[in-house]
């Protein structure tokens, strides 16, 4: 517990500062946490008080908007999952309040006392993550291994950071494809904790001997967090903006770090590009289980290129689709229930200018959500021809799916029917393609630690040069400590 007293009896309060309505003096503020192992440092929580602590003396409608605004501060600090915050009147400090408004009265002037009162602030902190996690994800062609691990807080500055990495085997060559690592720190600025400092690394880096080169994105930039009351039903929002460099260079494993110069550097270069990133997202998802039952996920994202090198007598095939050409694209999901909650359904929309990078990882949300970021369904994985230059696109998936046993609505074992409809247009307009349309029949499985889907995908309308072919598809995760 602790406490912050904001009274001084020889501090003289101007008669100018009353209002006409009788007054309160905060005397004291004290901050009681559930989890005494995971609380904010002094100096965080005096630059949140600070409205209380250097104005004690304020009106009650002025009283109530204060500690509002720092009940919604506590909250925007992702650190909290509950904050209560009561005031109780302070008689052991009564003859003091007193005794200094009466010294006032020599002016001859009429001062109603104000009402001591004391702040109980009683927060409690979010359930711990499960760290370390490991992640096995397996599907038709290839098995991932992951590693993450967050660490909450770790400056008492609720600062957040976050690494992840990753290994992909081939299971058709039978070797090691690429390896992958995340890096994430975000920190309040106090005193308005909904906006926050972000940023970032990527690495990824093929492991085939002809693939001589390694992929990185660095982002730096700020993310506003925004909260709207319960009836309105948004659990999170926010909007980031950040410079964002992503390149690719050669991995001139045999030469001495310690002599590279910048003409070396330069030579290695093969790819880089300077852009400002742009994104908006909002979720009012409710999870039941582990999986989203109702509501729905906005995310768009615009990204500018400023300037960019691009040798294409350098580039492998896998960077082509790193072109330097502005990005803009927008996610949509929405759960909803018919017939009582005996159908689950659910539609995803995805469409933009352009396919997203190969590594873009700045969407901390994901590593808060109630069910784990598990890949995709393999029949929504993304298809070759995504990933050529020039390309608009939309896909939109509709899914329904019933419980294998009629007493539980809710069960993670499920039979899923699903119709996708995408369509992507190439440099070439005048070619005019029709839209691919794809329906799938199968089992899925999901909750807070595992995933797995297995299905019978049948082209339906096929896009001329698509390769789409009926058969089955899988794909499965889980995760452990």
């Amino acid at each position: 517990m602790t406490e912050y007293i904001s009274l001084d009896t020889n501090k003289r309060t101007p008669s100018n500062d009353l209002n006409s309505t009788k007054p309160l003096y905060i005397s004291k503020v004290t901050i009681t946490s559930s989890n005494e192992d995971l609380f904010v440092s002094d100096s965080f929580l005096k630059s949140l008080l600070n409205p209380v602590l250097s104005t004690p003396l304020q009106n009650l409608k002025t009283t109530l908007q204060t500690f509002e605004n720092i009940e919604d501060k506590l909250y925007q600090t992702d650190l909290f999952e509950d904050v209560k915050i009561s005031l109780d009147t302070n008689q052991a400090t009564s003859s003091k309040i007193k005794t200094l408004f009466d010294d006032i009265s020599v002016y001859d002037i009429k001062v109603d006392s104000p009402i001591p009162i004391t702040a109980n602030i009683f927060i409690k902190p979010n359930k711990p993550l499960v760290d370390p996690n490991y992640t096995w994800t397996i599907s038709n062609n290839k098995s991932i291994f992951s590693w993450s691990k967050n660490w909450i807080n770790s400056l008492n500055r609720a600062d957040q950071h976050y690494i992840n990495a990753s290994a992909t085997y081939d299971l058709d060559s039978t070797k090691w494809k690429n390896f992958k690592f995340d890096g994430l720190s975000t920190y309040p600025l106090v005193p308005f904790t909904s906006v926050k400092s972000v940023s970032g690394i990527s690495l990824f880096k093929p492991l085939q001997q002809s693939k001589d080169y390694i992929q990185y994105l660095v982002e730096s930039g700020f993310r506003k967090d925004m909260r709207f009351p319960e009836e309105v039903g948004v659990k999170s929002s926010n909007l980031y903006t950040g410079l964002a460099i992503n390149g690719a260079i050669k991995d001139e494993g045999n030469n001495n770090c310690l002599v590279l110069n910048k003409t070396i550097l330069e030579n290695m270069q093969i790819y880089k590009k300077t852009s400002i990133l742009s994104k908006f997202s909002t979720d009012s998802r409710i999870f039941v289980k582990g999986i989203p039952r109702y509501g729905s996920y906005f995310n768009i994202y615009y990204e500018y290129v400023l300037n960019g090198l691009n040798d294409s007598k350098k580039l492998s095939p896998e960077l082509l689709h790193l072109s330097n050409v502005s990005r803009f694209g927008i996610n949509f999901e929405k759960y909803f229930t018919l017939f009582q909650d005996a159908i689950l359904c659910s539609l995803l929309v995805r469409t933009g200018t352009s396919i997203k990078p190969s590594i873009n990882m700045f969407n901390w949300e994901t590593k808060r959500r109630e069910a784990n970021e598990f890949p995709v369904p393999s029949y929504l994985e993304e298809r070759p021809h995504e990933k050529n230059d020039g390309i608009a696109f939309y896909n939109v998936c509709l899914n329904a799916s019933v419980p294998l046993f009629s007493k539980c609505k809710f069960s993670p074992l499920r039979f899923q029917n699903s119709i996708q409809l995408e369509r992507y247009n190439n440099c070439c307009p005048h070619k005019q393609r029709k839209p691919d349309i794809t329906g799938t029949l199968g089992l899925v499985y999901k909750s807070e630690s595992a995933y797995f889907d297995i299905g019978y995908t049948l082209p339906i309308g096929k896009i001329a040069g698509h390769d789409t072919k009926a058969g089955f598809a899988m794909n499965a995760s889980i995760s452990f400590l």
